[in-house]
């Protein structure tokens, strides 16, 4: 069992998350908010659950620092400040494991997103920075 704090696709924006490790594996379930702006649509604050699953052994089997992986989760908002609603996606994640084993310590990566905004799909990107105790 693990459980972590930070931003990115494993912690659903800014929050926190629970795990499990496997061998090489980690699937957790994560809840927080994301932070974004764009100039011509001002603040996007998506908040929600998130889930995803990480594999250790697909870049190198030397060790379980490189890790890639899915994630389902809050990536946007639409609507006005009164009636805004959340948009849920998906991305693939990338995360580097600083710590001796998998999912343990400190963890950076990033994970493309594309979510269906207003008819269109429309890419993001979460920025992975986090702790895994």
């Amino acid at each position: 069992m693990s459980v972590g704090v930070g931003t990115g696709a494993l912690y659903s924006g800014i929050g926190i998350n629970v795990g499990r490790r496997g061998e090489h594996a980690f699937g957790y379930l994560a809840a927080g908010c994301g932070v974004g702006y764009s100039s011509d649509k001002g603040w996007d604050v998506p908040c929600g659950a998130g889930a995803g699953w990480i594999l250790t052994d697909l870049l190198t089997k030397t060790n379980d620092r490189h890790g890639l992986g899915i994630y389902v989760g809050p990536v946007s908002t639409r609507g006005s400040l009164g009636d805004r609603k959340e948009v849920y996606g998906a991305g693939l994640t990338y995360v580097y494991f600083f710590g001796d084993g998998i999912a343990k310590g400190w963890n950076l990566g990033i994970t493309p997103t594309v979510g269906k905004k207003y008819g269109d799909y429309r890419a993001g990107a979460l920025i992975n920075v986090g702790y895994q105790f």
